[in-house]
């Protein structure tokens, strides 16, 4: 591309093409794609900064109808890596983070607890 093409563009309004679709209702989301056997995911997130995990029970949502799996970070122990950052300061040192908390939850938000259900409503209505 000529400089003369690039800088044409530069500070100008570009035409969407895609706005026509959203505003007229026909635009496709992520939420709108169906596929046969789709399960649904929602995670219970900590309303805590700083607490200690004494106990998580699941059996309320494992029993419930529609609901396919239900995991903390205790059942997840070993099975899966942590996270790990994209990339690190060359001398820092990074803390070992589950994915899901096991012990303890260090910020509000963190991931307590996961369930896997049939529909969101009913993966939604069980996680909380």
């Amino acid at each position: 591309m000529t400089e003369a093409i690039a800088t044409r563009y530069v500070g100008q309004p570009l035409r969407r093409r895609e706005d026509f679709r959203f505003v007229t209702g026909k635009g496709r989301y992520t939420d709108d794609i169906k596929a046969t056997g789709m399960l649904h995911m929602a995670v219970l997130r900590s309303p805590h900064a700083h607490a200690v995990i004494r106990q998580v029970d699941l059996s309320a949502a494992m029993a419930a109808p529609g609901v396919r799996l239900a995991l903390s970070g205790a059942d997840l122990a070993g099975k899966i890596g942590s996270i790990v950052p994209n990339w690190i300061i060359p001398g820092t040192k990074v803390p070992d983070r589950p994915v899901v908390a096991i012990d303890r939850v260090r910020f509000v938000g963190e991931c307590v607890a996961l369930v896997v259900a049939e529909t969101q409503a009913m993966a939604t209505m069980r996680s909380g």
